[in-house]
Formats: C-alpha cells, sequence, structure tokens
C-alpha cells in the first residue's frame, strides 16, 4: 500500500462512506484534513465557527436529508465531551443510553425525586464502562428541564 498523508487518508475514508458535507472547525488539528478538503467538488466544507455549532448542522443535516456527515472539531477547551469517532453501532447505543436516562428520569421526575437522586438510581448496566457518573447528573439535569417545559424537548428521543 503507498504512503498517504494522515489528512488525505481521512478525506477519502470519508468519500468512500459517502460523506458530502463536513461540518466543523478550522484548527491546528484539523488543518491537514481541511487542506486536503479545498477545492473538492464531492465534500464540502461547511466552517461553523464554533464546535456545537457544528454538531447541530451535521445532526440536522444528517436528520434532514438520510446521508451520511461529518463533524470535524479542533482540541482544546471547547471539545470535552463530543467523544471519540464513531459509527453507526456507536451512535445506536449512544441513542440507547439517551432513552434509557429519559425514561427513568421521566419516572422518578413524575414522583418528585430531585435530579440528584434520579441520577444515583439509574442503573446503568452495559452503559456502565462508557459514561461518566457526572455526566449522568447533567444529562438528567437537562431532562429535568424539558420536563418542566423550560427546554424544547429534543427530537427523536
Amino acid at each position: 500500500m503507498a504512503n498517504m498523508a494522515a489528512g488525505r487518508a481521512i478525506v477519502e475514508a470519508l468519500r468512500a462512506e459517502g460523506v458530502e458535507y463536513v461540518f466543523g472547525l478550522v484548527g491546528t488539528t484539523t488543518n491537514s484534513i481541511v487542506t486536503e478538503l479545498y477545492g473538492r467538488d464531492d465534500i464540502k466544507f461547511i466552517d461553523t465557527r464554533h464546535e456545537e455549532g457544528a454538531a447541530f448542522m451535521a445532526y440536522g443535516y444528517a436528520r434532514a436529508s438520510g446521508k451520511p456527515v461529518a463533524c470535524l472539531t479542533t482540541s482544546g477547551p471547547g471539545t470535552p465531551g463530543h467523544g471519540p469517532v464513531s459509527g453507526k453501532e456507536v451512535v445506536s447505543k449512544t441513542l440507547e443510553y439517551i432513552r434509557l436516562v429519559k425514561r427513568t428520569s421521566r419516572l422518578h421526575f413524575e414522583r418528585g425525586a430531585s435530579a440528584e437522586e434520579t441520577s444515583r438510581a439509574i442503573r446503568l448496566g452495559r452503559y456502565a464502562d462508557r459514561v461518566e457518573p457526572e455526566r449522568v447528573l447533567l444529562n438528567v439535569q437537562r431532562l429535568y428541564q424539558e420536563f418542566r417545559g423550560e427546554l424544547p424537548s429534543h427530537p427523536g428521543q
């Protein structure tokens, strides 16, 4: 196999998966990828200026089009919690985790339990090795805001 620059290898992998759009940021850790995307007709890079914007745009495009899409962020203070690069299996397991937390949180919310009590009561089972305990509390707190009508319900959940 011929040697290939890392940025080109990533772009070729995205092309092989049928990705037409990459939403993300230009930064030190993404320069080789963005450089390889420059001038291409088959994959377009959309500079979003913010990691959260990139994630929401990628999610919205994928939901609306049904096509694969990529989200590209840089290292630094804005990236914790984005998680590793993943495929459909990891996304599916993440959605299962979210549904478990939402279902359990709804039951405890309706019984009057606090978010802290609920987060301690959730039995993560097979998700225990993938989720930090403090992340569960943040997820439950966000859900409680949704249940109280303070935030809109997340689509598809």
